[in-house]
C-alpha cells in the first residue's frame, strides 16, 4: 500500500440567473479527496467531492448567499 498515491479532486463555478436575464450572484467552489492510511476507490473519493459540492451550492441557491470558495 502507498500513502498519498492517488487524489480525486471536483470543481465548479457558475452564475444564477433570473428568468429575465440579471444576474443574481456567482459562485465557485472546490472539493479535493486523497487516499489516506486505508485508502480507496477514486470513484468514491470523487462521489463524495460531488455530494459535498452539490450540498454547498444547493445551499448557495437555498439562502440567496452566494460565494466563491476554493
Amino acid at each position: 500500500m502507498s500513502f498519498g498515491a492517488g487524489a480525486a479532486s471536483l470543481g465548479v463555478d457558475g452564475e444564477a440567473v433570473r428568468p429575465d436575464g440579471n444576474r443574481i450572484g456567482a459562485f465557485a467552489d472546490e472539493r479535493r479527496s486523497g487516499w489516506g492510511m486505508f485508502g480507496g476507490s477514486g470513484e468514491n473519493l470523487l462521489q463524495r467531492d460531488l455530494r459535498e459540492v452539490a450540498e454547498d451550492v444547493g445551499e448557495m441557491v437555498a439562502t440567496g448567499d452566494y460565494s466563491l470558495h476554493r
